[in-house]
């Protein structure tokens, strides 16, 4: 199993951020525009690069372009249902979960608050 770990400090500047927003889709940004709190934003944008970055290994993207591309949909709590349009393997998927379990460890932490 792999893990994917980054600082979230760069991010908190607006040049850094902005560059870093072609990265990640569409709804991720829409997501990242709703939340109120910079540190929020930066982690959801943290989140959206690391996710996209282990896709790649993969030959997956969640962007349109020259690599399969996987499709995101959102069930009734906002969270997220995969479509695959292409053969995943099952590594991939648990580098994915092992992301969301960290992203909801690290809110549950309080550290941000």
């Amino acid at each position: 199993m792999k893990i994917y770990m980054t600082d979230i400090v760069p991010f908190g500047d607006e040049k850094i951020f902005a560059q870093m927003l072609p990265f990640i889709t569409e709804d991720r940004k829409n997501k990242i525009m709703q939340l109120k709190k910079k540190e929020d934003r930066c982690r959801s944008l943290a989140a959206g690069l690391l996710l996209e970055y282990a896709l790649r290994e993969y030959g997956i993207s969640l962007l349109p372009g020259k690599m399969q591309q996987m499709y995101l949909r959102f069930g009734e709590k906002g969270k997220p249902v995969y479509i695959l349009t292409c053969h995943i393997l099952e590594d991939m998927w648990q580098v994915f979960f092992q992301m969301k379990k960290l992203e909801l460890m690290w809110n549950r932490s309080g550290k941000d608050r």
